[in-house]
């Protein structure tokens, strides 16, 4: 969740329990949703923007597995691309390439924000002490979603745990000094909800001086 103007959630939609984030943004006329919804258990994404705000779909930047794109334009304010995403599966590593794939994309954007975030199911990371824990499975599949963001210039920016003591939902972004605040609070099912203030960012146009020799 994103201070109060703008949500992203992943939940499940069609099982017994309650979609509460689908619900709860459902009910509401005052926001823009952004959702893909899937015919399993416990798979679709959700961002939910104040309809007050401009935001607009990117479809070029979704793939086939858990992932939703939309753009926020703020007037004076560099453009917001944000994100969310699920993967149920640590071992789905198809998944995490499509990812890949996308951020990658939008990385190459300029002068933008991007901000990522939903369940990535990747245990392994202690992202306090930004190294992999001991006994970690899939080594290999942590290790190269770390390396997405180091070769992105992403920061993964939640380190207190979301799931028992691990923590597998996750905030990237290319902005990490603008978010002033980033907690976890008590949630609806057995995950945390993370919550994220952000400060917003100037998009200061540059002034090219032309001298003429001579």
């Amino acid at each position: 969740m994103l201070a109060n103007d703008s949500a992203v959630a992943w939940d499940c939609v069609l099982c017994e329990c309650p979609n509460y984030s689908t619900m709860c943004y459902d009910l509401s006329f005052s926001y823009k949703i952004y959702r893909k919804d899937r015919k399993l258990c416990g798979e679709g994404v959700l961002i939910a923007i104040k309809d007050k705000y401009i935001s607009l779909p990117v479809p070029e930047l979704d793939t086939e597995y858990e992932i939703i794109w939309c753009k926020l334009e703020l007037a004076g304010l560099k453009n917001m691309y944000i994100s969310s995403f699920y993967n149920p599966k640590t071992a789905n590593e198809p998944c995490y390439l499509e990812y890949k794939r996308s951020i990658d994309q939008t990385t190459s954007i300029k002068n933008c924000v991007i901000v990522s975030a939903g369940d990535f199911n990747l245990p392994g990371w202690d992202w306090k002490a930004k190294c992999l824990k001991e006994n970690t499975q899939h080594v290999g599949i942590h290790q190269r979603f770390g390396e997405i963001l180091v070769d992105n210039g992403l920061s993964q920016i939640v380190e207190e745990p979301t799931r028992q003591t691990n923590t597998p939902d996750l905030l990237i972004t290319n902005h990490p000094n603008s978010f002033k605040r980033v907690e976890t609070l008590p949630g609806v099912s057995d995950h945390d909800i993370v919550f994220a203030e952000i400060s917003v960012i100037l998009s200061i146009a540059r002034k090219i001086l032309l001298y003429k020799l001579g």
